[in-house]
């Protein structure tokens, strides 16, 4: 049964601990949208939500908006460089690793009006990888200094062409080191007790990390997502997250598909939101738990 809302509340928080990507001299902006399912009820089951890379949480109403009708509260986040709400900067596509703290912001915000109730995280393409970073998974530094240095090939991102040159010409040899270890950090966040993935980055995935999972995960891709494929991004999940859930969204199910205006499966986000809350009302309302 549906659930009547308030309109969502948008908050602007400054990290004081990270850096604005745009002014060093500035703290980071985490911007979150909260829809609060019930303002006297702060123990209700809580989603935060992660975006794709220049996505927005607007374009993410097909997750958003049927975790909000079924009656959760939903958090959100634009991410700092990487959303069109609040704009692009070439940090906010490669440094996807700053998305999970992002999330753990927006749950701070959230528990300083009171304890939280059961937690769980959902995201599409680089916001899923974030998502399942508050479970456990890491990046691989190795790679991911691969790519700075150039000694490993980087996709081109349609969003934001030559943002690698970009970043490279930004900082020094050692500063791009530096970043390339601290995307290996743990992000995992004790609060967050599930994971729901669609099209989920893990080609550059830490392998090892996805074995110290133990919190139910599912995830879900398409059939033609080139972005990311099933063979290079979404089978480590499958084959290394002990007791994981996957499904093929459809065999003709494109990345594109969950952009606003590029669907060729229209059912494809119903489907999406409808799998979100089912899975979420089995493991943050029934208490379902992970058998490992």
């Amino acid at each position: 049964m549906s659930v009547e809302l308030a309109s969502p509340q948008v908050t602007v928080h400054n990290d004081e601990s990270r850096r604005s990507f745009s002014d060093s001299s500035a703290p980071r902006p985490v911007r979150v949208t909260l829809w609060d399912r019930d303002s006297f009820d702060r123990t209700a089951p809580t989603v935060v939500v992660s975006h794709g890379a220049g996505g927005s949480v607007a374009a993410m109403d097909w997750l958003v908006d049927p975790l909000v009708a079924a009656g959760f509260r939903v958090a959100a986040v634009d991410h700092h460089g990487a959303s069109t709400a609040v704009g692009y900067e070439p940090e906010g596509f490669i440094f996807p690793w700053e998305r999970a703290r992002d999330l753990r912001v927006a749950l701070d915000l959230l528990e300083g009006n009171g304890p939280l109730g059961a937690v769980g995280a959902a995201g599409f393409s680089a916001g899923a990888y974030a998502a399942a970073a508050l479970a456990g998974a890491r990046l691989d530094r190795r790679i991911i200094g691969g790519i700075f240095t150039g000694r490993i090939p980087f996709a081109k991102i349609p969003e934001y062409p030559g943002v690698l040159e970009i970043v490279q010409n930004k900082y020094t040899f050692a500063e791009l080191i530096a970043f390339a270890a601290d995307s290996a950090s743990d992000m995992t966040d004790s609060r967050v007790s599930s994971v729901f993935q669609v099209a989920p980055l893990g080609s550059i995935v830490d392998k090892s990390s996805l074995a110290t999972i133990n919190l139910p995960v599912e995830t879900w891709w398409g059939g033609a997502d080139r972005v990311t494929p099933l063979a290079t991004d979404v089978r480590p999940y499958l084959d290394l997250v002990p007791g994981i859930t996957g499904h093929q969204i459809g065999p003709r199910v494109r990345h594109q598909d969950f952009f606003p205006v590029r669907n060729a499966d229209r059912d494809a986000r119903a489907r999406m939101g409808e799998a979100a809350v089912s899975f979420f009302r089995r493991t943050l309302v029934e208490g379902e738990v992970s058998e490992r």
